[in-house]
């Protein structure tokens, strides 16, 4: 780190001596700006009006896993904090910042004084990469930039730093240096020809506070043999730890979705196909050279031949699924979010004890002929969504692995007769089991809850489980009670 201006004074690639910066990098530079919101017929930014001056620069933590240096500058009213964190296993550098922004018509960029020879510049687009000019032009990116060349003195040598970030979305590059645009403050909503008028308060953009992370990645070779692309999607899309603790079903300990043959992949789409053959077409985001990166989908099933993706334009591939055939491991297919529902429904009667084991069953209406009900014999506390029986209005099953319960009857002559229940429980609670012994009905006025939401209890006379008995014991009250012994 350089002690004067709280930059990063060289960065080597120990893997082949490779030193990119040929001054201090990291700068925070001022930009003077002078055009509207949308900076109508401007093409760069160069127009240098200062840097921030560092204020301190101590060591923030030292361990065994990462050391942590932390800069802070000032800027007329403005303040940041570049935080440079080294992991010892890690090649990349990530920098965390912290800008209160109070500046107005300026813009503020980070300077990267480049030391490689015949740049090379790359910027990520959408589902692609682009190359771009050093000729200082603005261009906006996605998640990163390439700069990549030769080192004097290694001339035969191929070396590059990429510059990852998670929320900045344009950079340049005018000769070896390079430019992270982190900000920018016109007038609010400010539109050319319209000269702003001095007697009248403006709002200005980006003021106040911001936070970003980008990271600098340095690699032998080019961009598309190293890890660029697979970083770059790592600064966005955060690992996410769920704990969950062991019990029963049928899904294997370790599963995949979808995997790819290269690292350089990076399976970014998956869709219905527009052919109305049932298709799924993966769309990818291709780093690698053509014919040599594949995708599969193991939820499939089976080994889909979605190899050489890289070979078309763009880029993608197509698999054709049968409509008839259920999909993959723990993969649900029809009525999803009931099926989700009615599993999490069945989780809170077993816990609260209103359903034991095995016993009772519950559904959910599905549209108008569909229903998503619970499997005959199964314990109800521990089904997971995909356990859960999709069936037509006949009772027939439509996608699932188990019985459909002898109480089906009973659950459709329920949903024909009141169209605006949208879900039936059967369950035995201790309480509602005394009173339908004791011939019994529940008062109205045993609690205001039980009049205000439950309604009037209904006592049907005796039939037994199942039997079409019952469905016509029931009948008479289904239509105008909500709770029924």
């Amino acid at each position: 780190m350089d002690e004067t201006t709280g930059g990063i004074a060289a960065l080597e690639n120990k893997a082949d001596g490779t030193q990119f910066f040929k001054a201090p990098a990291a700068i925070p530079v001022v930009i003077d700006d002078q055009s509207d919101t949308w900076s109508h017929g401007v093409y760069q930014f160069d127009r240098e009006a200062g840097t921030f001056a560092l204020e301190r620069m101590f060591c923030l933590e030292s361990g065994s896993v990462r050391k942590v240096i932390r800069a802070i500058y000032r800027y007329g009213k403005s303040t940041l904090q570049q935080d440079f964190i080294l992991y010892r296993s890690l090649p990349q550098v990530y920098v965390r910042v912290r800008v209160d922004w109070q500046e107005k018509m300026k813009m503020l960029k980070l300077r990267f004084p480049m030391q490689l020879n015949y740049l090379r510049c790359s910027y990520e687009i959408p589902y692609g990469v682009v190359g771009r000019e050093p000729n200082g032009q603005e261009f906006p990116m996605e998640k990163f930039m390439d700069l990549e060349g030769t080192n004097p003195g290694m001339e035969t040598a191929i070396a590059g730093l990429s510059i990852l970030t998670d929320t900045r979305s344009a950079c340049s590059t005018l000769n070896q240096e390079a430019y992270l645009t982190v900000l920018r403050s016109p007038i609010f909503a400010h539109h050319t020809p319209y000269v702003p008028d001095e007697n009248i308060t403006y709002d200005y953009i980006d003021q106040g506070m911001s936070e970003f992370t980008y990271a600098l990645y340095p690699h032998t070779g080019s961009w598309e043999q190293s890890q660029t692309g697979e970083l770059s999607q790592t600064m966005l899309t955060k690992p996410i730890a769920l704990f969950e603790t062991y019990h029963p079903g049928s899904l294997p300990q370790k599963a995949s979705f979808a995997s790819v043959s290269t690292s350089q992949v990076q399976l970014t789409v998956l869709k219905a196909a527009e052919d109305g053959r049932g298709g799924a077409a993966p769309g990818d985001h291709r780093t690698a050279c053509p014919g040599e990166s594949g995708a599969a989908l193991p939820v499939c099933g089976k080994d889909p031949d979605l190899h050489s993706l890289g070979d078309q334009d763009p880029p993608g591939g197509c698999i054709h699924l049968d409509r008839d055939q259920p999909v993959g491991i723990g993969v649900i297919g029809m009525l999803e979010a009931e099926r989700e529902e009615l599993s999490r429904l069945c989780r809170r009667l077993y816990e609260s004890g209103i359903l034991a084991g095995s016993e009772g069953n519950v559904s959910i209406r599905g549209g108008d002929d569909r229903l998503v009900i619970t499997p005959s014999s199964r314990h109800k506390g521990s089904l997971a969504p995909e356990d859960m029986l999709v069936t037509d209005m006949t009772g027939s099953l439509l996608e699932g692995q188990g019985r459909v319960t002898k109480e089906f009857p009973l659950h459709k002559m329920i949903y024909e007769a009141r169209p605006d229940v949208k879900c039936i429980i059967h369950a035995h609670p201790v309480a509602c089991c005394a009173y339908a012994i004791a011939g019994r009905p529940i008062p109205e006025d045993y609690l205001l809850q039980m009049k205000e939401i439950v309604g009037s209890t209904a006592l049907a006379p005796y039939a037994p489980a199942g039997s079409r008995e019952l469905v016509e014991a029931v009948r008479p009250f289904a239509g105008s009670y909500n709770t029924i012994l």
